[in-house]
């Protein structure tokens, strides 16, 4: 059994990098390109609610789905409805799926598919992480 499962995480690892790998064009760390905010956006002074995050843009989820069917598609479904042991991501919030993403390339161990996923999530760049992450709660 443990056989299997490590002939599977190899396998996934060999099928996700084929296929073109692009490197973003070089931008200074810790810029993304965000959509500009508007002046209602900023909170009133003395208000508690906290603004709704920013959505994503066009370019973004755009980006975020070619990366999707590129590396997590074949396990995760064409809709990101989960396959088999793989759980759907379809409707999961940005920032949950971007945190264990993260955590993934961390080499923190989320679940049972660790193993699979960290390899994977190695591949993303924390700006493809995102557009991931918002691509997939946008479905």
């Amino acid at each position: 059994m443990n056989h299997k499962l490590l002939a599977s995480a190899a396998l996934v690892g060999l099928l996700a990098g084929c296929g073109p790998q692009q490197e973003p064009a070089a931008t200074a760390p810790g810029s993304a390109v965000a959509p500009a905010a508007s002046p209602s956006a900023t909170p009133a002074a003395g208000s508690a609610s906290p603004q709704p995050a920013a959505t994503a843009s066009a370019a973004d989820l755009s980006a975020g789905q070619a990366k999707y069917k590129t590396l997590c598609a074949g396990c995760h479904g064409p809709k990101a409805e989960g396959i088999a042991t793989y759980p759907r991501l379809a409707g999961q919030s940005a920032e949950a799926l971007a945190g264990k993403l993260a955590k993934y390339r961390a080499g923190e161990h989320v679940g049972p598919m660790s193993g699979t996923m960290m390899p994977i999530a190695r591949m993303l760049t924390e700006t493809e992480v995102k557009q991931v992450s918002a691509y997939l709660a946008a479905l």
